[in-house]
Order: structure tokens, then sequence, then C-alpha cells
């Protein structure tokens, strides 16, 4: 067994590193046991009746929210004062935070091997590069919303649909991405706008609307020119939104995007600049590169 035993980030990573993990879970019978994902696995078709988010899929219990945080807590604990290290057959790696770690490297599938338990800390990049379609349907079935959030986004898409012909989604993220690398990837609202604006250019004599999901306050005055509708704000469901939509933009480092590109099989722009030129050509789906 596999066990996430440090929570590797928000959302995107969550995600990113799971998608990675059941591929590896496909090729080589592995179970997954993923307790860092205590505040999202209620979302999920494929984790929403188990509190250890296991894959593949175990229709045990699932414990309220508390419950769940004080199971990861207490991991955390039992790991950090070394009371894990006794458990016999287990293997600990702290994956690197700048560098992949790969699940498919010959060290890594030794340890496999001769291990009962593997418990991984730290980061989030554990990637398997062997993934192909059937992987990423898998990612995709396990990774469906429960039928009721599933609604909520439909019917959201179904309100915003009429009258349009190209729906674009844009992720704006801004909170966190002021600092990060140096602010390199945080755009503000007007220039969100102005790339929107060259996107929508690109759809001529079409209805061009476009969906705003962000981790900072949005107003349409702020998109001047632009049809803009904005999700009430719930990441997780914005994520299907942003699935659901024609076309998706943000930047180029949000796993966020990266994985509402391929859960949607939708064509994603990657923004690195906001003085970027905006051709048709960029939008690619993502495929869990």
């Amino acid at each position: 067994m596999i066990i996430v035993a440090q929570r590797p980030g928000r959302l995107g990573n969550l995600l990113l590193q799971y998608t990675n993990l059941i591929a590896f879970a496909e090729d080589h019978h592995a179970t997954i046991s993923n307790p860092s994902f205590f505040d999202y696995n209620h979302y999920f078709v494929g984790t929403h009746n188990d509190f250890l988010s296991r894959y593949p899929s175990h229709n045990s219990l699932n414990l309220p929210l508390l419950l769940r945080v004080c199971f990861y807590k207490l991991l955390r604990f039992a790991d950090q004062s070394g009371i894990l290290s006794n458990l016999p057959g287990s293997t600990f790696i702290d994956l690197p935070v700048h560098d992949d770690y790969h699940l498919d490297s010959p060290d890594f599938l030794a340890l496999y091997d001769e291990s009962k338990h593997i418990f991984l800390r730290r980061s989030w990049r554990s990637i398997y590069r062997f993934k192909n379609r059937h992987h990423i349907e898998k990612a995709r079935t396990f990774f469906q919303l429960v039928p009721h959030r599933a609604r909520r986004v439909q019917n959201f898409i179904d309100g915003v649909k009429p009258g349009t012909d190209v729906l674009i989604g844009v992720h704006i993220r801004q909170t966190d991405f002021l600092n990060h690398r140096g602010g390199k990837y945080y755009f503000t609202t007007p220039q969100y706008a102005a790339l929107m604006a060259r996107a929508a250019a690109l759809f001529q004599n079409q209805s061009v609307a476009f969906v705003i999901c962000s981790d900072a306050p949005q107003s349409s005055e702020n998109f001047p020119n632009l049809k803009t509708h904005f999700p009430t704000p719930e990441h997780v469901e914005d994520l299907f939104i942003l699935a659901s939509c024609d076309y998706i933009i943000g930047p180029s480092i949000s796993s966020y995007c990266a994985i509402a590109s391929m859960f949607g099989n939708k064509p994603r722009l990657s923004l690195e600049s906001s003085e970027q030129v905006i051709r048709k050509e960029d939008f690619q789906i993502w495929g869990y590169d």
C-alpha cells in the first residue's frame, strides 16, 4: 500500500499527485490510501464513502470532516514522533520540492516490491511517466463529482450557455501568486481583462462569454465590453465548471487549470506573460505531462 502521509498542497496539487498514483496503481496492482485528502473526499464518487480516500474505491465508512482532520493530524503526529517508523515493512520517502520523483524508476519499483507500506511525505511531485488514455479515464471516473454537486455544475453551465457560441473559463489566481516565484505568474485584473479581449477576438462573428473562477473578489465592472459570469465561490465545483467550458485560460504553472483541462478534455491556454500573443493553436488539452 502507498500512503500519502503529508498534505502536498492545495486542490490542484492533490489531484495531480493522486492521478499519477492511480496510473501507477493500475499498472502495478497497488492500493493507494490518501488520508491527506480529508477535506475534499466527500466531493467525489471514488472517495466519498471512505475516510481513507483509497484507490481502488472502498465503500466502508466516511467520517465527519472534523474526525477526518483529527485522523490526519494523528497520522502526522505518529510520523513526526517516530511511531510509524516502528511499523514492520514500512518505507518513508520525502518527495523533492523542486524536482520530480519518478514512480516508474527502478529504485522506487524495488522499494515497492520489498515494502508492505510506503509513506509519501513533504511534496506532491510523485510522477508516473507511463500514463495513457486508460489511466486518464480511470482518474476521470474516480474523480467524478457526487450527483448533487454534478447537478449544481451542470445547472450553472446550462444557465450561461444560451446565446453563447463559445464559453471560455478563466482561472484568475492572485492571492498566493503575488509572491510565488517572484510574482512572475501574478497578473492584475486589468491584465486578465486585456488577455480575455484578445482571446475573444479569435472568434469572429461568434458570441463569446467568459466564466471567471478566482481566489480573489472580481466584478463585471472590471471587464468592460466582455460578457462575464461568476460562479458562487466553491473551488472544487469551480474546477469542474472550468472543465465544462469550451476553452480554459490560466497561468501555466497552475495545476488547477491543468487538471480542469484533463478532466474536461478541453483546450487550455497556458499564460506566461500579460503581453502574450494569443493564437487558437496555443490552446492545448493537457495530457498528463
